[in-house]
């Protein structure tokens, strides 16, 4: 079956759930899913891959390119 028909019949069964705790469980299921998701994104740097990082954004620190916390703010209000 695709996802897309998966998520249709899995719609359809919560959709007749009346069970207010299977509802909960559910949703606690999706949010630790998300989370899980999120956190295997962040995978651990090792310390040489640390330090170029460091390297870089001090030599962007001294070439001037950064942007002040103002212009920052400035532009996540445009969101």
């Amino acid at each position: 079956m695709n996802i897309i028909a998966e998520r249709e019949t899995i719609k359809k069964e919560i959709e007749s759930v009346e069970d207010e705790n299977l509802l909960n469980a559910i949703r606690e299921l999706l949010v630790y899913a998300k989370k899980k998701s999120v956190r295997e994104q962040f995978v651990p740097m090792s310390l040489e891959e640390f330090r170029r990082r460091a390297e870089e954004s001090e030599r962007a620190i001294r070439e001037g390119n950064v942007i002040s916390i103002e212009e920052v703010e400035r532009e996540s209000a445009t969101w």
